[in-house]
């Protein structure tokens, strides 16, 4: 395996040579162009690179800084006098890579299923049961902070017990029904399928129990802002901070929680970051310098649980229509050092997303690999993690559903793409050769996909019958993500 090092949440990997056996549903090892004035990644001699008819484009960046990147996209149709150069074509100044691949009419990712099962949770025999908890609160404006309250037990079950604490907007009753609910639903099954599907959760203060607590956690956000409310909470301290009084296996919610689907949407994306934490703790007692796993790792695959539980969850429903829309505004990894609060919880988690619920899909035991990898503060190696493999095949995945833009001849596409994001391009009707203009900190990608081969398609233009995954020379050395 290739040596790979997360630092400030900004994993590089050494890029892998071309291989001679394609990946499960990867790309296709390299064959050569049979025009000798392309190269074998169908490049021309000014850095234009070979579009056949039908074929799909897509442009992304391997920059992993979250930052905006100007980026120009020009296309001329193939024409008998092979121009050697035009007035909107210029050559390509900086290396980058080109892969190319054939369609692949893949279903789209089923994911895992979630059932209730077990035994239906006893309930609280009466409230007079207390604890005390350093419950955190987020403002609308500035720093969270840190309030010490009294919490009344008001509902339990074998392994759950939900605390009440604080002044909260709904009556008492209502609360300690929807206490209740989150016990039966915690209980039957939704805590079984996260820790089936990531790690058990530790009962790090030996009570026997996951703790819950209802409380006003945080302020409603503005209805002009569109943010996504703060329903729950999972605190990195009281997880790995062993030595915290008021600590241990506790998970926060809001007392205003939505019922039903919603519920279990909102609880399973809170567990799986109890689980998360709980993987997190062992390898660090393990190995020494391990650091925590990047937050929008943690993120996204708290959101591959969720959406596995419930698709429709209202938590998610906004983030993927507004990512959908504009797949190259939201950056897939944001380091951890970021401080942008709008662009960390905005639609970025749905490219988070819908990166891991297709790595899921195409390999395995990848979640698992990236839960236990070392992630050193030391910049030691790590364990790798395919992730310039996993994310060329993930922005060319049909199931994105995201929107594209046209190739239009001899005009320039100028645009704004982010760090780790991608933008479509619509299948062009004739051959062409395609130019790309971006700064080198960008580390653009583009990848060909071309059309499904069929018996009475003719081949068009040069290397029209190519469908192959290659690295230009140039890029072929090892790099950092």
């Amino acid at each position: 395996m290739v040596a790979a090092t997360v630092l400030a949440g900004i994993l590089t990997v050494p890029q892998r040579p071309p291989s001679t056996a394609p990946a499960p549903g990867g790309f296709h090892s390299a064959s050569p162009f049979s025009d000798p004035s392309l190269d074998s990644s169908g490049r021309d001699e000014d850095g234009r690179i070979f579009v056949p008819a039908g074929a799909r484009v897509v442009v992304g960046s391997l920059d992993q800084q979250a930052q905006f990147h100007s980026v120009s996209v020009s296309w001329e149709p193939q024409r008998p006098e092979r121009l050697a150069s035009l007035e909107l074509l210029y050559p390509t100044d900086f290396p980058f890579d080109v892969v190319r691949t054939e369609f692949r009419n893949r279903p789209r990712p089923a994911g895992v299923t979630y059932r209730e099962t077990g035994v239906p949770p006893s309930e609280c025999q009466d409230g007079n049961v207390c604890r005390r908890f350093a419950v955190p609160y987020f403002p609308s404006q500035g720093t969270p902070v840190e309030r010490f309250l009294i919490g009344d037990l008001v509902a339990a079950g074998g392994r759950t017990r939900v605390y009440l604490a604080g002044d909260c907007e709904a009556s008492r009753a209502e609360l300690t029904a929807q206490a209740h609910e989150i016990v039966r639903l915690t209980e039957l099954g939704l805590r079984d399928f996260i820790e089936e599907q990531l790690f058990p959760i530790e009962d790090l203060d030996f009570d026997g129990h996951l703790t819950f607590v209802l409380c006003d956690l945080a302020d409603p956000p503005a209805p002009s802002t569109q943010e996504v409310p703060i329903r729950g909470c999972v605190r990195q301290k009281d997880f790995l901070q062993t030595d915290r009084e008021l600590g241990g296996d506790i998970i926060y919610f809001d007392d205003r929680l939505p019922e039903g689907d919603q519920l279990a949407a909102v609880l399973a994306h809170e567990l799986a970051h109890a689980a998360i934490f709980s993987i997190r703790r062992q390898i660090r007692r393990d190995v020494s310098d391990a650091g925590q796993l990047p937050f929008w790792m943690n993120e996204g695959i708290a959101h591959f649980l969720e959406y596995s539980v419930c698709p429709e969850s209202d938590n998610l429903a906004t983030r993927i229509r507004d990512y959908r829309g504009h797949p190259q505004s939201f950056p897939l990894v944001i380091p951890d050092t970021f401080r942008g609060r709008r662009l960390r919880r905005g639609p970025s988690r749905a490219a988070a997303l819908s990166f891991f619920r297709f790595a899921a899909s195409v390999y395995p035991n990848f979640i698992r690999e990236v839960l236990t990898a070392r992630y050193a503060r030391t910049g030691a190696d790590d364990d790798a993690l395919r992730f310039t493999e996993v994310f060329r095949q993930w922005m060319t995945d049909p199931a994105l559903d995201a929107a594209a833009r046209s190739l239009q001849a001899r005009k320039l596409c100028r645009m704004t793409l982010a760090g780790t994001a991608f933008v479509h391009f619509e299948p062009a009707e004739t051959s062409g050769f395609l130019s790309v203009r971006a700064p080198v900190e960008a580390r653009i990608q583009v990848v060909i996909v071309d059309p499904p081969a069929s018996p009475d398609r003719v081949a068009v233009g040069p290397g029209a019958s190519a469908a192959s995954a290659v690295q230009s020379p140039a890029t072929s050395k090892q790099t950092r993500l």
